[in-house]
């Protein structure tokens, strides 16, 4: 009932305060909605509506139902006019709203309880708005309350400053992300010469560098793999435990094709995943089976040449 009485009120108020007229509602268990069509409402015209709907609340008005046909109703200024004969049921929340309805209803504004608007959002080409009344605003407030003083604990501020500190730390992040984009291609440079060290060349054959990573950047993978690939007849075979990510890349000259043995590889042990001759990558349905993968690439690639 309070849920309902809401949104009769905050429709009216959106529709004669602000020329959005709803289009449809939904009553769910926690939050209700109501759908505007119009421009959309700015920070501004959310906060009036929820300031006139609560104001209406403050006042206690009555809330009267009335019974009539829709002739009767539309010379009375019902806010939206309905097609259905005979005698109708309409409420009536004195001076702000007048729209048929055959839900239940409270009997006075004032036992609607705080109206709390908690978010907006696009539907196709309508406004979603989502509230709650009484008992449920109060306690989802309380629940924002209790989320904002977990949030600036973690963050060591206060809950004024944090949009300070979160500002702060997207600035940190981003710099972070940046300075990660340059360091890692030369880390994996690094790493790769150092590993391609430490193999040697094969007798009769190039090395063949199989490797599973494990807690590596999503982008190193790719870094490594090139780097690993620059050195001639150089193949290398990689994998990253935690997702079962599989990279196989090549020296043009090294005479293999990675595309065709990932391929191999997938369909002995399931996943997704393609490429080019010298330059494939993919992921196991199982990332438990990540070696065994990897043992077999190895074993199809050449197992005299090896250098793990």
């Amino acid at each position: 009932m309070q849920q309902h009485t809401g949104q009769h009120l905050l429709s009216a108020v959106f529709q004669e305060r602000f020329g959005l007229p709803t289009v449809s509602f939904h009553l769910g268990e926690s939050v209700s909605t109501i759908d505007l069509r119009g421009p959309q409402p700015t920070p501004q015209v959310l906060e009036g509506a929820a300031r006139a709907a609560n104001a209406i609340v403050f006042e206690d008005r009555e809330i009267t139902v009335r019974y009539g046909t829709a002739e009767q109703f539309a010379r009375m200024g019902v806010r939206k006019q309905v097609d259905r004969t005979g005698t109708l049921r309409a409420i009536e929340i004195a001076g702000i709203d007048f729209q048929p309805c055959g839900g239940t209803h409270v009997r006075r504004t004032g036992q609607i309880g705080t109206i709390l608007l908690r978010g907006c959002s696009k539907i196709r080409q309508d406004w979603r708005v989502e509230f709650a009344c009484g008992q449920r605003a109060e306690a989802a407030a309380r629940s924002d309350s209790d989320l904002i003083a977990r949030v600036a604990a973690r963050l060591k501020c206060a809950a004024h400053d944090l949009d300070a500190s979160l500002e702060r730390l997207l600035g940190e992040r981003e710099a972070a992300a940046r300075n990660l984009k340059t360091l890692l291609p030369k880390l994996a440079d690094a790493e790769a010469a150092s590993r391609l060290r430490s193999a040697g060349m094969p007798a009769g054959g190039a090395p063949i560098v199989v490797e599973v990573l494990q807690d590596v950047a999503p982008e190193y993978l790719q870094y490594y793999a090139t780097a690993l690939a620059r050195g001639e007849k150089v193949v290398a075979l990689l994998a990253v435990q935690e997702s079962g990510a599989l990279l196989f890349a090549q020296h043009r000259t090294a005479g293999h094709d990675m595309n065709a043995l990932l391929r191999k590889v997938l369909d002995e042990f399931g996943g997704k995943g393609g490429g080019s001759k010298d330059f494939a990558r993919g992921a196991l349905s199982d990332a438990a089976k990540i070696s065994d993968a990897l043992t077999l690439a190895k074993s199809l690639v050449g197992p005299s040449q090896t250098s793990a």
